[in-house]
């Protein structure tokens, strides 16, 4: 449990490098294959991993022993 809780808590408070304006933000990127533009959503925050909080709460732990 203790190791559970030590990755959520890394999620949250761990040093991550801010994520790139257009990550926040959204904006206008060129597809290099298709040779077309094409518009991203933003997530609206800086804090990597975290956007719906799901992969944070999908991390669990199991106990298994003989």
């Amino acid at each position: 449990m203790y190791g559970e809780n030590a990755v959520k808590d890394y999620f949250t408070g761990g040093h991550f490098a801010p994520n790139a304006g257009i990550t926040v933000e959204g904006g206008w990127m060129w597809n290099r294959i298709a040779h077309k533009p094409f518009k991203v959503k933003g997530k609206g925050s800086s804090t990597p991993l975290i956007d719906t909080g799901s992969l944070r709460s999908s991390i669990t732990h199991v106990i298994e022993g003989k």
